[in-house]
């Protein structure tokens, strides 16, 4: 973002030492800040609301990213559901954890990414707490596809027994 803050236009010779100056001259240099001030405040206004920070959470509105090296990225952990059925929203965390109770479930993924050309990855950690096992069921809403990348077609239902983990 270019600064229109004008500067250049303000008489630095003026008043001119040991003659009478004309009131005029300050005016105008006194007008040439005031509205350097004006501009400087919008311009900072806009730089607050406008860029990323340190210390809030950051909306890029769906704005693209690009050529960035990045290091120590983290990704989201959503709450734990204990329901027999649930949704899985995918834009409340990468990593979905579960922690499945005595009754079958079926897991509905939602919210996928609306915007042309984007996609959304989760993996969900299925966690059995009880001695008894549970069948999983997995949907979708929308368009979205559900798959493994270790697997070219993952079951519709998963059987979990006693204290196996599954991350996906």
């Amino acid at each position: 973002m270019t600064s229109a803050i004008v500067s250049s236009t303000i008489d630095a010779n003026f008043p001119v030492a040991g003659q009478d100056n004309n009131s005029q001259g300050y005016r105008d240099n006194f007008q040439i800040i005031k509205d350097g001030l004006a501009q400087s405040a919008t311009e900072i206004t806009s730089l607050q609301t406008t860029t990323a920070k340190l210390n809030v959470t950051n909306d890029f509105g769906g704005n693209i990213i690009q050529n960035a090296v990045t290091k120590k990225l983290y990704g989201s952990v959503a709450s734990v559901l204990e329901a027999p059925t649930g949704n899985l929203d995918v834009s409340t965390g990468d990593y979905q954890r579960i922690t499945l109770s005595n009754a079958n479930i079926t897991l509905t993924l939602t919210n996928w990414p609306t915007l042309d050309n984007r996609f959304a990855k989760v993996r969900v950690h299925l966690e059995n707490n009880q001695t008894s096992s549970h069948t999983v069921t997995f949907a979708t809403n929308a368009l979205a596809t559900v798959s493994d990348d270790e697997v070219e077609n993952l079951p519709v239902m998963l059987l979990l027994s006693q204290l196996e983990k599954l991350l996906w």
